[in-house]
């Protein structure tokens, strides 16, 4: 439940506006320089890569590891 918590709150803090724009009708507050923005970016993007792993696994139908080499795999997309 916090990981959905987190990834709403930094897409909401990726869409408000810097703090060097001008006309804002926002308070203050709610205007975020460019480093909290970077920050919530990389939140962002660590909170959705496992799940995207975890998707593109479900659609990977057969997969084949080499033996001989580590870390050797080969996969092949399932067609639906």
């Amino acid at each position: 439940m916090w990981v959905i918590i987190m990834a709403v709150v930094c897409t909401i803090a990726l869409m408000l506006p810097l703090e060097s724009e001008e006309h804002s009708d926002l308070p203050h507050y709610l205007l975020l320089s460019v480093n909290q923005k970077l920050l919530a970016a990389f939140i962002l993007g660590t909170l959705v890569e496992p799940f995207l792993n975890i998707c593109i696994m479900v659609n990977l139908s057969d997969h084949s590891c080499s033996s001989k080499e580590k870390y050797t795999c080969t996969y092949h997309w399932r067609k639906d």
